[in-house]
């Protein structure tokens, strides 16, 4: 056996059928090259003669299987990974090391323990999805092999957004907790930026964006409670508001502030249930905050049928006189009327962020019946409005100092779209006004908490006649539209439950 011009094994075969196997195992010397078999025989007739056989033992790359490597892990976090060794075909080229600067990834950090033949692979913060990690191996003189392996960086769920008041619509420091919602059981989500309890603060104009210990793909829909303040001094009611899931960037949650409830906060709480159209016993935390709303708008309203022209509160009309009863409005009482309704300490401080426009307001009656017509069927007759029409009708002799009906989507519906006051004739009306005006806005019921603070608290109101605080406060919930929701089995949209919006607990 000659292997590269150098002759390294010889023997004398004397039997027939001669078969052996040549391995670097037995003979340090078969390694990579070119061999000559070379054997010499004499024939039958006695001649030397020689046969020989050639063969090449190539140099092989050296190989490794990464296929059993599980390199899958959540962002923002590492895993380690025992490597397995390369190997090569050609025997005296092991063993085969992993050349460490060789290392590479698209997404990811590595670092590679030559000792260990380990590797760390390390998240990039914000970056997820497939990624590969490739490696070299081996040498120049015996080969270079190379393996590549994906592996998923799973995304976290995100959440971001910022916390206002109702009342300003201007961010403020808040505190979150965030829930993931399993059946009947909510499981609290903490985040790298949470305490302890799980809560998290926003900065100082209420923005947040943090990432939950949780993969996006594993959540459906998150509870999020948020207050006003800090722990330990809070500044607000709990808000909990449900976000879908393809909705976790840009959330905007609206809390109440306490102020100026701080040292009444349940009064106050009793006091909005009080005032809504849920049978008693107030309050039952169970059933919808459905105070009467006015779509000023038609942003609630449109679409539905019978509403598709719908744009919102078109006119206020104040009649000069009722017809059927001789009741009269001179033009101060009517001015008095326009006064109260665009006052910020009256009318149009009960509506939220809406506004009662000058140009809304008309004095008269209408001659076309356009805006309204009256119904003779009734005695004395009453008027039945167009959508987006309240008229304020002067009724002699009337059996209270005012009277107020609503008209909305549906009976009893607190999205409301026209109404009509019929007030008293005389000093009565410009003192019972504001209070009618509260019954259509933000109230059904007389609540009996906060007795004598409040517009809608007294059927014989003072001289001012004007909203309290609690009335202003109540107008803000009522008419903040991100409280609004559409029930899978209601075509109206309707404010959501009071528990959600008052709540007072972290739990």
């Amino acid at each position: 056996m000659v292997k590269d011009g150098e002759k390294i094994l010889s023997e004398n075969i004397s039997n027939s059928g001669y078969s052996k196997t040549f391995s670097y195992s037995s003979n340090e010397k078969i390694t990579k090259g070119n061999y000559d078999f070379i054997t010499k025989f004499k024939n039958k007739d006695g001649k030397d003669t020689s046969i020989v056989s050639r063969i090449k033992i190539p140099n092989y790359n050296p190989t490794v299987n990464w296929d059993n490597l599980d390199m899958n892990f959540e962002e923002d976090s590492e895993i380690s990974i025992n490597l397995p060794i390369p190997k090569d075909k050609n025997p005296e080229d092991n063993p085969v090391n992993y050349i460490p600067e060789s290392f590479s990834s698209d997404k990811a950090d590595l670092e590679f323990d030559s000792e260990e033949n380990s590797l760390k692979i390390k998240g990039i913060e914000d970056i997820f999805g497939n990624y590969n990690v490739n490696a070299e191996f081996g040498s120049g003189e015996r080969g270079i092999g190379s393996v590549s392996k994906e592996g998923m960086i799973y995304e976290l769920a995100k959440l971001s957004g910022v916390i206002e008041s109702n009342e300003s619509h201007e961010g403020i420091r808040s505190t979150l907790i965030p829930y993931e919602v399993i059946g009947n059981d909510t499981i609290r989500l903490f985040s790298k930026t949470a305490d302890e309890q799980g809560r998290n603060l926003t900065d100082a104009s209420g923005y947040f964006n943090f990432k939950l210990n949780k993969r996006h793909e594993e959540l459906e829909d998150v509870l999020l409670m948020a207050r006003q303040g800090i722990p330990e001094d809070y500044k607000g009611w709990v808000r909990v508001q449900n976000i879908p899931k393809e909705k976790f960037k840009n959330v905007l949650v609206r809390i109440v502030p306490y102020a100026p409830y701080e040292d009444r906060k349940d009064e106050f709480k009793k006091y909005a249930a009080e005032t809504t159209i849920m049978p008693p016993p107030f309050p039952n935390p169970e059933f919808p905050f459905l105070n009467t709303r006015f779509d000023f708008d038609g942003s609630i309203l449109e679409g539905l049928p019978g509403f598709e022209d719908y744009t919102g509160l078109k006119r206020i009309r104040i009649l000069d006189e009722d017809p059927y009863t001789g009741g009269t409005f001179t033009r101060e009482e009517q001015e008095v009327f326009k006064q109260k309704l665009l006052d910020k300490e009256n009318i149009n401080g009960i509506i939220g962020n809406y506004e009662i426009k000058p140009e809304q307001i008309v004095f008269g009656n209408d001659e076309t019946f356009k805006d309204y017509v009256w119904n003779e069927n009734h005695k004395p007759a009453r008027v039945n409005t167009s959508e987006g029409i309240i008229v304020v009708i002067p009724r002699k002799d009337l059996y209270a100092t005012g009277v107020t009906n609503t008209g909305g989507f549906e009976q009893f519906s607190p999205i409301i779209s026209r109404g009509t006051v019929y007030l008293k004739a005389g000093r009565y009306g410009i003192t019972t006004f504001p209070h009618e005006m509260g019954h259509l806005f933000i109230s059904a019921n007389h609540p009996e908490s906060l007795y004598g603070e409040t517009m809608m608290s007294s059927p014989f109101p003072s001289e001012f006649g004007g909203p309290g605080s609690a009335d202003k406060k109540l107008g803000s919930i009522v008419y903040e539209d991100s409280y609004l929701v559409k029930p899978e089995d209601k075509l109206y949209k309707r404010p959501d439950y009071l528990k959600n919006i008052l709540r007072d607990d972290f739990k």
